[in-house]
Order: structure tokens, then C-alpha cells, then sequence
């Protein structure tokens, strides 16, 4: 850790995320290293990144307003990006891509029924029927649990 800032201090950013990375490695709750990664990832607009580092060090110390405040807009930050490169992907015809977004934007909100529609959109356009219809079926149960 002492490594880390170090680097940190010295301006050498890389080299710190590196080292912090190696004490996650061995210590994956340490608050410390969670933070200071997660501000990393934020700071070079890496929302998916950071919302992931926010959300562990929320579970990790959840006494800490702030970090639910940056989790939450890393997480709709990361959304969107996501949202926007799939939609794109898919209308320039990229549906391996489109794909790839929208299952990474499913597993940071698994509970958004839309998500499940637009991925089975883009499973039927690639011939992937099965899959479908079972992202269908998922929307579906997700969008009767909201309405009951």
C-alpha cells in the first residue's frame, strides 16, 4: 500500500492503480485501495469500472454516504454509455456488439425489463431465437413483478 502512494504522490497515476490493484488482488475489501480505484475509473470516465469498485466499497463500509452517492452516478453513468454504444451497434448492423453492451449493461441492472426486450431484439436479428425468447420471458417476468 505504501507503494501505491508513493506513486500516488509523485504524480504516477498508472503505477499506483498497479500497485493498488495488487493489494486488492490480496486483500479484495480493502477500503482503501476500493476507493482510490474506483476515483481512478471515475475520473477517466470508466463508469462501468468505478460503479463496480463504488458498489464493493459500499458493501465493504457502508457508513459512507458519499460512496452510495458516487455508486449510484457511476451506475447511471455506466447505463448510459452502455445504452447509447448498443443502440448504436446495433442500428449500424454490429448485433455481436450490440449484444456484448447490452449483457454488460444487464448485469449491472438485471432487474430492468427493457434491457431484457432490447437484448432479445437484437438475439432475433442474429438468428438466436432461443435466446430470445428467453430474454422475452425474463422481460416479461420482471415487468410483471414491477406492476403487481
Amino acid at each position: 500500500m505504501l507503494q501505491s502512494y508513493l506513486d500516488l504522490y509523485a504524480g504516477r497515476q498508472a503505477d499506483a492503480e498497479r500497485h493498488l490493484d495488487a493489494v486488492l488482488s490480496k486483500r479484495p475489501n480493502d477500503s482503501t485501495a476500493l476507493y482510490y480505484l474506483a476515483e481512478f475509473a471515475f475520473a477517466r470516465n470508466d463508469f462501468t469500472r468505478a460503479s463496480n469498485l463504488y458498489r464493493r466499497l459500499h458493501a465493504v463500509d457502508p457508513a459512507r454516504p458519499d460512496i452510495d452517492m458516487k455508486a449510484q452516478r457511476a451506475l447511471l453513468l455506466a447505463m448510459q454509455g452502455l445504452l447509447q454504444d448498443a443502440a448504436t451497434a446495433a442500428s449500424a448492423n454490429r448485433l455481436q456488439d450490440a449484444e456484448r453492451l447490452y449483457r454488460q449493461a444487464l448485469s449491472l441492472a438485471p432487474d430492468e425489463a427493457t434491457l431484457h426486450g432490447d437484448l432479445a431484439a437484437v438475439l432475433t436479428r442474429q438468428g438466436k431465437q432461443d435466446e430470445a425468447k428467453a430474454e422475452l420471458l425474463r422481460q416479461d417476468r420482471k415487468s410483471t413483478r414491477l406492476n403487481s
